[in-house]
């Protein structure tokens, strides 16, 4: 009998530790928390594990925005001419939940082309739906009709490195969408459309009116869903927490300081990675700086770049990046 219960001791012990997620992400109103390590399941503990869905077509898990192995979802299905048999991953237990006036959803992502209408998270049909997806070079939209954020043709789509998309909507009918952290556009939108449908990843399963099925052709990792609005802060905490758990992997391999910095920054790199280039985008993914390293430590002249968040991308092997402030 004691071993009996040692050996549901343990089971348990190890079924509580497989649903652990990151400090930084918040808990409460939490529906699911997808990380993608070499799977699709729900870490939330919630149970809403994801399915693959026509995977051999094109769906596969590779190295995330860290440089870690099989810990991120990547969907790579641009020579199927059908877009039905475009793979996805279906969400289950999703069909029926329902959102009341807020709701909210993180995603980082690194789009393959800047040029595809590409669907990220969606819940059901065009003329029926919850939706979001890049709108090519129109920009991004979410919601669901009869209003919805629709084109942002101000945002650039960068394919060259990873972002961090939030988009939500407040209990007064504000919908609010948030680039790396920082908030990029707002408006009255719709409340959410709750159908049967379940939650689907990188595809419209359903399809669209005009028969398209929107395949997403990139990288996907760390999605997010909460019943509730996120605060400012909270959003801050996911951008700069990720940040952080990506520095304490390769703390050594990209140092910037001082940090905040007014006039110029110092640049530390280890001796492997002269010869290779460092980019400073802004909050839309716009290059604004990049220098090629000739020296271990190397002077970064900000030179009249406006006060705000930047980020420091180190192209190298694990694609390590810094967050950067100018004063």
């Amino acid at each position: 009998m004691k071993h009996l219960l040692t050996l549901a001791l343990l089971v348990c012990l190890g079924t509580f530790a497989s649903a652990q997620i990151p400090s930084y992400v918040p808990t409460n109103g939490l529906v699911g928390w997808w990380p993608f390590n070499g799977n699709a399941n729900d870490e939330s503990g919630n149970g809403r594990n994801g399915q693959l869905i026509n995977s051999s077509n094109g769906l596969s898990f590779s190295g995330d925005r860290n440089g870690r192995n099989n810990s991120a979802v990547e969907f790579r299905s641009s020579f199927l001419i059908n877009q039905s048999l475009s793979p996805y991953i279906e969400i289950s237990n999703t069909s029926n939940l329902v959102f009341n006036q807020e709701y909210c959803f993180n995603i980082w992502t690194r789009i393959k082309a800047n040029t595809q209408v590409a669907e990220l998270i969606n819940k059901g049909p065009d003329n029926n739906s919850f939706f979001s997806r890049f709108q090519g070079i129109l920009g991004f939209a979410f919601g669901n009709g009869p209003i919805y954020f629709n084109n942002y043709p101000n945002m650039v789509i960068d394919t060259a490195n990873w972002h961090m998309y939030t988009f939500l909507r407040e209990n007064n009918g504000i919908g609010k969408l948030y680039c790396d952290g920082q908030l990029i556009l707002f408006q009255t939108i719709s409340p959410f459309a709750n159908n049967n449908y379940s939650f689907a990843l990188g595809k419209m399963p359903s399809g669209g009116t005009n028969g398209s099925f929107y395949p997403y052709q990139g990288l996907l990792d760390d999605i997010g869903i909460w019943n509730r609005a996120l605060t400012p802060q909270e959003i801050t905490n996911l951008y700069q927490g990720a940040n952080v758990a990506a520095q304490e992997i390769q703390p050594s391999a990209l140092q910037v300081y001082p940090n905040p910095a007014n006039h110029e920054v110092t640049l530390q790199v280890l001796p492997h990675h002269l010869g290779k280039t460092v980019t400073v985008v802004n909050t839309l993914g716009q290059n604004v700086l990049q220098t090629q390293l000739q020296k271990e430590r190397q002077t970064l002249s900000l030179g009249t770049l406006p006060a705000g968040v930047y980020t420091a991308f180190l192209n190298d092997d694990r694609r390590t990046t810094v967050k950067l402030i100018k004063e």
